[in-house]
């Protein structure tokens, strides 16, 4: 389960790359349009209602949120909705902004993960990892690197300063 599969890209991908049964949660109503046009089975709510729009009686053995969790309302409810979503020995993988990054000592207030508002949660390792276990989920495996886009974007921040915006353009 793709939680935030925006038009499927990460489901083509798989599709191509497994026989895995592949299922998407998009909020955008357009996205889910395009997903489902290409053939993937796409359900339109955003991660906290995962719980309520996936029929009760699917389970997976991994649910996948790339860069999801940094936006929502209630990131321990969502993640231990989705954990009881998952299969016995299934995985929740995660993708998200690391407040341990190198980067803030670098670029501090004009690193571009602090995207306020639209992030309104950033995640150490620690921090991630007592979420997990407040989900009953064990941290397996955790790694940091750095989108090179986002990277542009914190050095372009640093030059403009403070008050600064920079156009965020869809990848």
């Amino acid at each position: 389960l793709d939680v935030g599969c925006f038009d499927g890209r990460l489901l083509d991908k798989l599709a191509g790359q497994t026989r895995w049964q592949l299922f998407g949660l998009e909020p955008n109503r357009k996205a889910v349009e395009e997903a489902l046009s290409k053939g993937h089975r796409v359900w339109n709510g955003g991660a906290e209602e995962a719980a309520f729009i996936v029929p009760s009686n699917m389970v997976f053995d991994v649910i996948f949120l790339g860069q999801t969790i940094e936006h929502l309302n209630n990131p321990q409810k969502t993640i231990r909705q989705l954990a009881s979503m998952l299969a016995p020995g299934g995985v929740l993988i995660l993708s998200t902004p690391n407040l341990d990054s190198a980067q803030i000592t670098m670029f501090g207030p004009t690193w571009s993960h602090w995207h306020f508002p639209y992030h309104r949660f950033i995640f150490s390792k620690k921090s991630l990892s007592l979420l997990g276990q407040s989900a009953s989920l064990e941290m397996v495996k955790c790694s940091s690197w750095s989108n090179a886009y986002w990277t542009a974007m914190s050095l372009e921040l640093n030059r403009l300063g403070l008050n600064a915006s920079v156009h965020r353009s869809e990848e």
